[in-house]
Formats: C-alpha cells, sequence, structure tokens
C-alpha cells in the first residue's frame, strides 16, 4: 500500500526524486521492500518449490506524457518468478495483450488443473488465443486489440480515443462491435447469476 495516496508508510524516507510526484519516491521503497522480501525468502526451505507470482490490480499514472484514457497508462505487471521455472522459460517476455482475468487460464493448465469455469479468462501462453483486453476507469472502459484500440467515456457519450494503427488487422467497426459485444456479454452474465 505504500504506492498509495496519502503515502504514509510510518517511516522518514528521504525523497530521491525532489521534483517528482510522491509516488516515484514510495514506488522505490516498495522495490526495496520486494528486495528484502526475496533475500528472506530464499533462505527458507520452501523457497525452491515456490513460483511467486506478482501481478499489480491497477496501474498509476506517471510521468510519462500518457493520457489517463489510453492503454498505455493501464499497463499492469503480471511476472511469474522463482526457481521452480525451467531455465529455458526464465527471462521469457511474453507481450501477448491481456488483462488481469487472464491470470486464471494461464496458470492453472500449466499445474494441470482446469480452467474451463474460468469463461472470462484466456491462456496467454497458448499461441491460438485470441488477443484482447478490456479495462475501466471510474467513468468509462477501453478495448485493446492488436491493431487498435478505443476508450468510451460514459458521462459525455463518446470516444475520446478511437486508433486503428494497422488496417490489416481490424477496422473500426469491428473493433467497436467486439469491445461493446464483450461488455454486453460480460454484464448479462453477471446479472443472470
Amino acid at each position: 500500500m505504500s504506492t498509495h495516496s496519502p503515502y504514509d508508510i510510518g517511516v522518514k524516507m528521504k525523497k530521491l526524486y525532489e521534483t517528482e510526484n510522491e509516488y516515484a519516491n514510495y514506488a522505490i521503497y516498495a522495490d526495496g521492500c520486494f528486495r528484502r522480501f526475496f533475500e528472506e525468502a530464499k533462505k527458507q526451505l520452501w523457497y525452491k518449490n515456490t513460483l511467486f507470482i506478482l501481478m499489480s490490480d491497477h496501474s498509476h499514472e506517471s510521468y510519462k506524457p500518457h493520457d489517463l484514457y489510453e492503454p498505455a497508462n493501464h499497463k499492469i505487471v503480471f511476472m511469474l518468478c522463482g526457481d521452480v521455472i525451467k531455465n529455458e522459460y526464465k527471462g521469457t517476455k511474453i507481450s501477448k495483450i491481456g488483462s488481469q482475468t487472464d491470470m486464471a487460464a494461464t496458470l492453472l493448465p500449466q499445474l494441470g488443473i482446469k480452467a474451463d469455469e474460468f469463461k472470462w479468462s484466456k491462456n496467454l501462453f497458448n499461441p491460438y488465443t485470441s488477443e484482447f483486453a478490456y479495462y475501466s476507469f471510474e467513468e468509462g472502459l477501453g478495448w485493446v486489440r492488436p491493431g487498435g484500440y478505443f476508450t468510451y467515456h460514459y458521462p459525455l457519450k463518446r470516444y475520446f480515443q478511437l486508433n486503428i494503427s494497422d488496417s490489416t488487422i481490424i477496422n473500426r467497426d469491428s473493433l467497436l462491435r467486439e469491445g461493446k459485444s464483450y461488455l454486453q456479454e460480460v454484464f448479462q452474465d453477471y446479472l443472470d447469476k
């Protein structure tokens, strides 16, 4: 919680960046906490048999000039680490478009467990998995696919951004239709339960 306002961690901390917002300083503090955690964990008997999953619940506005609504401002960490990972996979970066909901269908099959009950989750290790991500913000939503994305603002009833970077992959109408359809299905599933 050190990276959340009011940035009260109970210890005095020297500000490393006077010109940055407080978030950057406390992110450095959080990194130090992770380092100390792993240093201690490595001393434990269970360490060599443990898969560590690090995933943030949301992104944060940073010093980078990303618009609040664009996908770059909503990227999150999803990292697997530990001695249980085979050497040939260590350091591998998967750059598929996905979201937090994909953690279940990505990890469970690796453990020999079916992920069928997580119908809104997809396996990012599967090379045939369709790439997409839905994200929301206080008054709207975003939909991301290879080749394009859009963000929609509910109170203004308009698209803030509609970006088609590769028209050979996707066009405007199919991008909007996919995003709307996904959200309609998610909400209908929720209402039916």
